[in-house]
């Protein structure tokens, strides 16, 4: 069971990483295609992480169970491929002009795989063991995994051929996410269909991997200030780090607690918790505006360095009235900034 509760958090982990990305970067602009789509991708790649402890929690009830749990959580998964297809042909550049034909194939092919999902024809039975979940599939399985990876390799191309006629930083981005998705696929195909094959089951590493796609598509939005992911990367480590904080804290508290007194109904155990509350919600606002620095001081050091420098000159500036001094304040942070030895002002 240890391996289980494991694999749980892994992949909750994962869900909470996946949504989070995808809810950000939404946000930043609504009506944006390349983050719509992005949105829809993390949705899907979050449910199908989350779908798949569920499955390890309450499949031990039957094989029935087992059975329909491991084909709902393969539902996401034939959303992944044409969403992820879309988003090659309009990243970076959003130009590409949506066509009928592409999503009446891609709706076409969904429908009937949904279709055959209760059906032996797609997975005949199923069941939980240590390293993943142990599963007969069918023909119709066989004809989503070629559908998958074709569609993502034809998405591999678009970006390949992208690569020939973009320059600068959007055929840095390209590069990246291409190598991601390769990454991506790759490990996906051996985790989810060919090491099953050989009944060897760690298919739970099949949606973990796709971080791979996730992490290097991020790069490349860091590197270009793309969906202002940077404003996406400071609230996402804040809350995190902020959630990890409290949850360790919140145990250790009631650890503790628990260790002296009994953790029953009364008096003693409400204002306990009331202090913990007041306590918690005291610290989360300074807490969290330190935590959201915290990437900046990292991923985005030389940028943080000078929003610091043009803060504290404007504090500096504001009380000092002899030019002079004015002068010599801005030159020696000048010189901080620029790390040189000497600096000139010239007024006129």
């Amino acid at each position: 069971m240890e391996i289980q509760y494991f694999i749980a958090l892994l992949l909750g982990t994962v869900a909470a990483i996946q949504l989070g990305l995808g809810i950000l970067i939404f946000q930043r602009n609504k009506t944006n295609r390349i983050n719509i789509t992005f949105l829809l991708l993390m949705i899907c790649l979050a449910l199908w992480s989350i779908l798949m402890p569920a499955a390890y929690c309450f499949s031990f009830f039957s094989s029935a169970v087992a059975l329909f749990l491991t084909r709902l959580l393969t539902v996401p998964a034939f959303f992944f491929p044409s969403i992820f297809l879309y988003l090659t042909k309009i990243f970076p550049e959003n130009t590409y002009k949506n066509k009928a034909a592409f999503f009446a194939f891609h709706a076409t092919f969904i429908l009937l795989l949904l279709s055959f999902l209760f059906s032996d024809y797609y997975i005949k039975s199923s069941q939980i063991v240590p390293g993943g979940i142990d599963f007969k599939f069918g023909i119709i399985y066989i004809v989503f995994g070629i559908y998958l990876a074709a569609t993502m390799a034809y998405g591999c191309y678009e970006l390949l051929k992208k690569l020939t006629f973009l320059k600068g930083a959007q055929r840095y981005q390209v590069l990246l996410f291409m190598a991601g998705a390769i990454i991506s696929l790759i490990l996906g195909m051996i985790f989810a269909f060919i090491l099953p094959a050989f009944n060897i089951y760690f298919n739970f590493l099949a949606p973990a991997s796709t971080l791979f796609c996730i992490g290097f598509l991020t790069q490349a939005i860091i590197k270009t200030r793309f969906m202002d992911i940077r404003v996406a990367i400071n609230r996402l480590t804040a809350y995190f780090i902020l959630i990890v904080i409290y949850l360790l804290l919140g145990a250790f508290s009631l650890f503790v607690y628990s260790r002296f007194l009994s953790f029953e109904l009364n008096f003693l155990t409400v204002v306990f918790l009331a202090t913990l509350l007041f306590l918690g919600s005291s610290i989360y606002h300074p807490l969290r505006l330190h935590l959201q620095t915290t990437p900046d001081r990292f991923l985005f050091r030389e940028k943080y360095l000078y929003e610091q420098a043009i803060k504290e000159l404007g504090e500096k500036s504001g009380s000092i009235v002899e030019l002079n001094e004015l002068e010599e304040t801005f030159c020696q942070k000048i010189r901080e900034i620029l790390r040189s030895d000497d600096a000139t002002i010239y007024m006129l």
